[in-house]
């Protein structure tokens, strides 16, 4: 009798070993393929930052000679920002404070994008940032095309003008180049293969799209939260995030799109959470009642992207994300890689 019920335990045992056996193996084959993930979104909601983050924190990140490299394009921020906000204090008719600052916004004017920041020319932006009517210009910088770094770089104009200024890993994350054409990253995650495919976000640019849509694992839709009073680079009557949600319902609803998985990253949460301080949700959104309340605001925002989805048994995973903020960025991918991980073992009849 005795053997008998050893004879079942051991029958059970092994069983019970090759189905560990079996999903050790269908878990190994999930992780021996690549998830390729597709970032879309409008233009400047940070699709390249987070791509970035990816390669700072999931590779080796950039050599010496790259970060140097990046020295001209983050002169060209500091410059294209500065010239922009004597034009919009220009057209806003606003008084420099300084009489000096006359004479020094002509000879800004007149660099070139690429020009080289000596330090004598830093001084002189630095001042120019510094006045009074600059940074009044700089509090109605949503009705004008500046970038959200400007802030930053101005603010180390000096630093970035001195001979051996080599930039770092924030300097690179915060550098606004506008992406063109599809351009691909790999890395590995917790021992799974990752492809990003990111295209361009501005108008011109999403005709490339359609074809990406073929063989990818998800897509990442990203979406700028502080775009709520922002307009349009191509067209200055068009409220960026308007343009925002309708381009998430053309993607969302797709016929490309049937059966592959949404992320959603509603990103620019520091800038979100200072901006609605002083700028009105409601003025875009009037049915808004939450006032200055960055929870009520957030969710607010996240409903009105959700609402857009016809299909109601399509799920959307949607994240709360500070791309250049890389421990923010980590538990977000964290949880996409575990959201990822379950639906591809469920698609191979684990789950």
């Amino acid at each position: 009798m005795c053997g008998c019920i050893s004879d079942k335990e051991s029958n059970f045992e092994s069983k019970n070993n090759k189905k560990i056996e079996m999903k050790a193996r269908k878990i190994q084959r999930v992780q021996s393929s690549i998830f390729r993930l597709l970032i879309v979104g409008a233009g400047q909601s940070g699709k390249s930052t987070i791509v970035k983050q990816c390669k700072n924190l999931y590779t080796k990140g950039w050599s010496k000679k790259e970060f140097i490299k990046n020295r001209t394009p983050i002169c060209s921020n500091v410059i294209e920002s500065i010239q922009t906000l004597i034009e919009i204090k220009d057209k806003l008719g606003y008084e420099f404070s300084n009489s000096k600052n006359t004479k020094h916004s002509k000879e800004i004017q007149e660099l070139g994008n690429y020009s080289k920041i000596t330090e004598k020319i830093a001084l002189k932006i630095k001042t120019l940032w510094n006045d009074p009517a600059i940074q009044k210009a700089y509090q109605k910088r949503n009705k004008f095309q500046l970038v959200d770094s400007a802030e930053y770089f101005l603010n180390k104009v000096e630093d970035i003008s001195k001979e051996d200024y080599i930039p770092t890993v924030e300097d690179t994350l915060n550098l606004r180049i506008t992406t063109t054409g599809i351009n691909e990253t790999s890395f590995t995650y917790s021992d799974q293969k990752y492809c990003l495919i990111d295209v361009g976000g501005q108008r011109n640019e999403r005709k490339k799209w359609l074809h990406c849509f073929e063989n990818v694992t998800s897509i990442i839709y990203v979406a700028s939260l502080s775009a709520y009073d922002q307009v349009l680079a191509e067209e200055i009557t068009v409220n960026r995030m308007a343009e925002s949600l309708m381009l998430f319902s053309d993607i969302i609803n797709s016929r490309w799109f049937n059966k592959i998985p949404a992320i959603l990253f509603l990103n620019k949460y520091d800038l979100f959470e200072k901006k609605l301080k002083h700028s009105k949700l409601k003025k875009t959104f009037p049915d808004y009642d939450g006032g200055k309340d960055v929870d009520e605001g957030k969710v607010y925002i996240k409903n009105q992207f959700l609402s857009k989805n016809k299909e109601n048994t399509k799920e959307i995973y949607t994240h709360y994300t500070t791309a250049i903020d890389p421990d923010n960025f980590q538990k977000v991918f964290e949880s996409v890689n575990e959201i990822l991980l379950k639906k591809s073992i469920k698609s191979i009849g684990w789950v």
